[in-house]
């Protein structure tokens, strides 16, 4: 098959990536809704094209690592946003870290009691319980405990997504105007997609969002085996 030619495959499929979140930004601005982010759009057109086509996963995943490069370089890039904000953090680090510390295990806590009531299984519990931190801390930590990596994969992905769609407009609703407060809730609940809404609220937004990408990854990867073997 022509996707076997790495030659022919690569750029198609790196343009099908860029084609599809194109069409996903220009849906979005003509339908002026929030709900429609180019993420959910773009990863439909993809997801259609390599189930119509048959094209395996891993062929797709090798004519895109460009962008896993260039995802690390926009992170860094966060980097601006917190030292152009410095003295602002500085002046705020407490409430920074104890609302990222009580984030990361509310963030569990609810996870444990949900699952708790429909008496769902233990291994998909633990799949679950990252969902809010990065995709590579995430799925390290779920296989870690014996977690389901692939289900932690997708619930860490629609966690985001619900994160940049809703999180601002509850946030308005219901009456949150603290930047710092609006920032952290984004950061720590739906990691870098609820970030790129943060910057779109504010620059100190998207400065604190950044930065509790950081310190919830951090924080979930030190409390999570504890809460695994006390509660699992």
């Amino acid at each position: 098959m022509w996707y076997d030619n790495p030659w022919l495959s690569k750029p198609i499929l790196f343009l099908l990536t860029i084609f599809a979140y194109v069409i996903g930004v220009w849906m979005k601005n003509k339908s002026r809704k929030k709900w429609m982010h180019p993420l959910v759009i773009s990863s439909s057109i993809i997801i259609t094209v390599l189930l119509v086509f048959d094209i395996p996963c891993d062929s797709y995943e090798a004519a895109n690592r460009p962008f896993e490069i260039l995802m690390g370089f926009s992170v860094v890039s966060l980097g601006w946003l917190l030292y152009d904000q410095i003295e602002y953090l500085k002046s705020n680090y407490k409430s920074i870290i104890v609302s990222s510390v009580v984030g990361c295990l509310v963030g569990m806590m609810v996870v444990s009691v949900v699952f708790l009531i429909f008496d769902i299984p233990d291994d998909v519990v633990i799949s679950v319980l990252p969902k809010s931190v990065t995709a590579p801390i995430a799925i390290s930590l779920s296989k870690s405990e014996n977690g389901i990596a692939g289900l932690t994969a997708v619930i860490v992905f629609l966690t985001g997504i619900f994160g940049a769609v809703v999180g601002p407009f509850f946030l308005r609703k219901i009456g949150v105007t603290s930047r710092i407060a609006r920032g952290l809730a984004l950061g720590c609940s739906s990691h870098a997609i609820g970030t790129a809404s943060a910057v779109e609220l504010g620059a100190v937004e998207g400065a604190i969002s950044g930065l509790a990408i950081g310190l919830s990854g951090a924080i979930t990867a030190l409390l999570f085996p504890i809460y695994v073997g006390l509660f699992y």
